[in-house]
């Protein structure tokens, strides 16, 4: 049973007129506050005061501030959206500066950008230093030749070309076959370089001292100023590598024969932890 009757709402026309009148009111309201909170900030993001105007880099010893001025340039032109600029101080591309600094220059192993102020940018930048050489060819006919040089840091990756000068004064690495563009490459993989490295060092404690250290398929080859060959596996053990060549250089024989090393023509290590053999120069 209805207790209440619901009263009819009559429609005139100047009802419809004042609630049409209303309707238009809230949408020039809301149409204000659209237009305010937008452009707004769209204001604020495009004023002079807030462009990032010049840049500044630090850390550089080597690598030319000018390549990297430009790289940093590029991104910060063009807008986001066709309407906010990429140099607005707030919004600049901060992460992709530095991914693509250290993308584009790899002599560069740090790249930090952080503002001195609305107009101007601080790019810190730290340089690779060189550790070794990675040559596409080094030992040649039976001669250590280097060609084709790059200079790696401690981690194996290689960064730069080097000059031909530089051949007699660092370490050599090498492989074949060699990669076709080494910029930008790390040889052997960071933890297994470090450990060839190592072991390198190490041996020059037992007057073995590497000349060229080169990867070939399955094997591992350790070439003396000579050319003399030391090669293993390279799933072998590099402490038993070292164990080996002291048991055989501290043998009563060899070790009493200072021309040992500069008469070998190689000493094989590839058929066991404790087998090995050697054979003299003709």
């Amino acid at each position: 049973m209805k207790l209440f009757k619901k009263e009819k709402i009559l429609r005139t026309p100047e009802t419809k007129r004042k609630k049409e009148k209303e309707r238009r009111i809230k949408l020039i309201i809301f149409s204000l506050l659209f237009i305010i909170l937008t452009a707004g900030p769209l204001y604020l993001a495009r004023m002079d005061r807030f462009q990032i105007k010049s840049i500044q880099i630090e850390g550089t010893s080597v690598t030319r501030e000018e390549d990297i001025e430009k790289i940093i340039a590029s991104n910060l032109k063009g807008n986001y959206l066709w309407l906010i600029p990429k140099s607005n101080a707030l919004l600049y591309p901060k992460k992709k500066i530095e991914e693509t600094l250290l993308r584009q220059i790899p002599r560069l192993s740090l790249a930090s950008a952080s503002l001195l102020s609305p107009e101007s940018l601080l790019v810190r930048v730290a340089e690779r230093e060189p550790f070794a050489l990675y040559c596409k060819r080094a030992v040649i006919d039976g001669a250590i030749l280097p060609e084709d040089c790059y200079f790696l840091d401690k981690s194996g990756f290689i960064f730069a070309e080097a000059p031909a000068f530089s051949g007699d004064v660092y370490h050599i690495y090498t492989e074949e076959p060699s990669f076709e563009n080494p910029l930008g490459r790390v040889y052997l993989g960071e933890k297994q370089f470090r450990n060839i490295s190592y072991l390198i060092e190490e041996l020059k404690l037992l007057g073995v001292h590497g000349r060229v250290f080169q990867t070939k398929e399955d094997e591992y080859h350790l070439y003396l100023p000579n050319a003399g060959d030391i090669k293993w596996k390279d799933s072998m053990d590099l402490n038993q590598i070292y164990s080996n060549l002291s048991s055989l250089l501290q043998s009563k024989d060899i070790a009493s024969d200072p021309t040992f090393l500069d008469r070998i023509l190689y000493i094989d290590m590839r058929f066991g932890n404790n087998k090995l053999s050697y054979v003299f120069r003709k």
